[in-house]
């Protein structure tokens, strides 16, 4: 894959920042063969044997005697925040409608309101975003949406229109996802994938050879995807965000230079199945009333 590099002292990119973003990126991995850095994929108990045991899930800094006991909650939380739950069964048997993709675009990415600060352009979205730049584009690979061909997609958050990029066949959008995800199965039916892909420049601009502008960046990814949790659980549906992606793949199929608009993780929405085929974790059982822990 050819790739492009600009010459970081003319460019506002952070060095540090450029290299690890360049570096880290994936291309051609199938985590079903062998995770990166040289661990094969194994079972969680030969993992354990393998590593030792991980580190605590909570951590103690004060005595017990010391810790301060806070009131509980003093009311159930929304339905959907205790809901949210990764999906890792999908059915692609069953299609969205367009009014639930739409809903879903508008309320995570699309633009609520527009402004102009100081003299500069920007959005108003549901979500928070360094300086109120909102440099993430959300690129789709939709599958099973109706009214919608299996292809590749730009969403325009301040038209609210969907932009076609190039029509796939049913077999070429699922061999896509796969590839997308580094072949993890359990995300490959997803109904959408979106692509969170940054327009550095449109952060740099501000924040030049900052040392935090790139995390910011990545924060904003985060951002967006609890929001399409939450939205995507209020509509009945299951949403899922991975970090283990061939970003060089992608960058390929949707033709982006990876240091002018890289791709950060991909995140995804779609009908649940109804019988828990891979493991999903519902310690709350509000999806799955039986699910049970080890």
């Amino acid at each position: 894959m050819k790739q492009r590099f600009p010459n970081l002292l003319a460019s506002t990119w952070n060095p540090l920042a450029a290299l690890a973003h360049r570096h880290l990126r994936w291309q051609g991995v199938d985590v079903e063969i062998e995770a990166p850095g040289g661990l094969p994929t194994i079972s969680d108990e030969a993992l354990r044997s393998h590593l030792g045991a991980p580190p605590s899930p909570t951590l103690e800094r004060a005595d017990e005697l010391e810790a301060l006991l806070l009131p509980p909650p003093s009311q159930e939380s929304p339905a959907q925040r205790r809901q949210r739950s990764t999906c890792r069964n999908f059915d692609p048997s069953r299609a969205l409608s367009l009014d639930q993709f739409a809903q879903i675009l508008h309320t995570v990415y699309g633009a609520q309101g527009h402004s102009i600060i100081s003299g500069v352009p920007v959005l108003k979205k549901n979500s928070p975003s360094a300086g109120g730049l909102h440099p993430v584009e959300a690129y789709l690979l939709v599958q099973h949406v109706e009214g919608v061909e299996p292809g590749l997609y730009h969403y325009r958050p301040d038209t609210h229109v969907l932009e076609p990029l190039k029509a796939l066949t049913a077999i070429e959008a699922r061999e896509h996802a796969r590839v997308f995800v580094a072949h993890q199965p359990w995300f490959v039916d997803a109904h959408v994938q979106v692509i969170l892909a940054a327009r550095f420049q449109r952060n740099f601009w501000k924040y030049r050879n900052h040392a935090k502008a790139y995390r910011a960046v990545i924060l904003d990814a985060g951002h967006l995807s609890q929001m399409q949790y939450m939205v995507a659980t209020e509509l009945g549906l299951g949403a899922f965000i991975t970090a283990a992606i061939n970003e060089g793949d992608i960058e390929d199929a949707f033709g982006l230079d990876p240091m002018q608009e890289g791709v950060l993780a991909v995140t995804g929405f779609g009908y649940r199945g109804e019988r828990m085929d891979v493991l999903e974790f519902d310690p709350l059982q509000k999806v799955w009333p039986e699910w049970q822990p080890e």
